[in-house]
C-alpha cells in the first residue's frame, strides 16, 4: 500500500469515528457565544485525529509482536481520558449558565468587574440569572464578568475539550489495532 492509499484511508477512517461519535462530540462542545466559534476547535481535533492514527499506524510493526502492548499503552490514555472528561464537565457546570429567555447557554467569567462586585456586597444571595437580568441581560455581561475572565474560561473549555476528545480517539484507535492483532 503506498503512502497516498494509506494517508486516505486515514482521512476515511477519522471522518467516520469523527462522525459516529457527533451527537456526543457535538453536545459536550463549549456553547459559542457571538464572539466564538467552535471551528477551530473542530479543525484541529480532525487534524490531531489523523496525527495519532497515523502515529499508531507507523508503530504498528514495532508492537506487532504482542497485543498486551497496546493494551498497555491504552490504560493511561483511558484514564487521562476520564479525568480530563471530568473536569471538562466539572468547569461547563460551573460556568456555562442558561439564562432564562435565552436560547442558547452562555459562558460566565470568574471574575467579577468592580461594579457587579460592589452590587454583589449588596445583594450576596442573588442568583446569577437574576444578577444578569439586573444588568440588562446576556448582551451586558461584561458589566458583569471581566473580558479577560470570560476569555480565560472559554479557553480552558476549549483546551479541556480539545484535550479530551484527542485522549478519547486516541484510545479508540490504539485498542482497535491491539484488537487487529488479536486476530
Amino acid at each position: 500500500m503506498n503512502n497516498s492509499s494509506i494517508l486516505s484511508r486515514c482521512i476515511q477512517g477519522v471522518t467516520i469515528l469523527l462522525a459516529a461519535f457527533n451527537g456526543f462530540l457535538t453536545n459536550w462542545a463549549p456553547p459559542t457565544q457571538q464572539f466564538s466559534k467552535l471551528s477551530f476547535e473542530v479543525g484541529l481535533i480532525s487534524v490531531g485525529s489523523l496525527v495519532i492514527l497515523l502515529l499508531v499506524i507507523s508503530f504498528r510493526k514495532k508492537l506487532k509482536a504482542s497485543t498486551n502492548k497496546w493494551y498497555l499503552i491504552s490504560i493511561p490514555l483511558i484514564l487521562g481520558g476520564l479525568i480530563v472528561g471530568m473536569l471538562y464537565k466539572s468547569t461547563l457546570n460551573e460556568y456555562v449558565i442558561e439564562p432564562p429567555g435565552e436560547s442558547n447557554p452562555i459562558i460566565i467569567g470568574n471574575t467579577y468587574t468592580q461594579g457587579a462586585a460592589s452590587y454583589i456586597k449588596l445583594f450576596p444571595d442573588k442568583p446569577v440569572n437574576e444578577l444578569i437580568a439586573d444588568h440588562g441581560g446576556v448582551m451586558n455581561i461584561e458589566k458583569i464578568w471581566t473580558r479577560a475572565s470570560i476569555n480565560a474560561v472559554q479557553s480552558r473549555l476549549a483546551v479541556l475539550y480539545i484535550i479530551f476528545v484527542l485522549l478519547t480517539v486516541s484510545s479508540i484507535f490504539i485498542l482497535a489495532e491491539g484488537k487487529v492483532h488479536e486476530l
